[in-house]
């Protein structure tokens, strides 16, 4: 997520209730992501691989729920003020780019009902696989 969540709230702007954001949450395990070699030129690939979620964040609570992997619709009306009062309050969460340079910080505490209208969560995340063309462009030190 990072900064990324940044270009989704841009997108809601444009396109107002056209827009459905998603924010993505996993309770432990690996991703893809770029070495960053100066401000504007990216390194190899990297798979980072973090731990079980903080205790108390977002992640680790859904993984608490032992429901496994969910899409949590967070407009669905709940009817407890409780539970709509929790949804206002700054949630920890992962953030990841696709860009990640040494010393990122991987938790970010944000308003997950005003930055997202839903979270996938899936407990367990293993990294992508590079395709031939993103190797190739990782091999140049290209941006895209």
């Amino acid at each position: 997520m990072g900064e990324a969540w940044r270009f989704g709230c841009r997108l809601r702007e444009k396109y107002r209730q056209g827009y459905y954001a998603f924010g993505f949450e996993f309770d432990q395990g690996a991703f893809q992501t770029r070495e960053q070699l100066s401000p504007t030129v990216l390194g190899d690939l990297k798979a980072i691989t973090l731990p079980p979620a903080p205790e108390g964040s977002l992640p680790r609570r859904l993984a608490r729920t032992n429901i496994g992997n969910l899409i949590l619709d967070l407009h669905a009306p709940t009817g407890d003020p409780a539970v709509e009062r929790w949804l206002q309050t700054p949630q920890l969460v992962h953030t990841a780019n696709w860009v990640c340079p040494d010393g990122f910080q991987f938790n970010v505490e944000i308003n997950i009902a005003r930055e997202y209208d839903g979270i996938v969560y899936v407990e367990h995340t293993t990294p992508t696989r590079p395709t031939a063309n993103a190797l190739q462009t990782t091999a140049a030190r290209k941006w895209l």
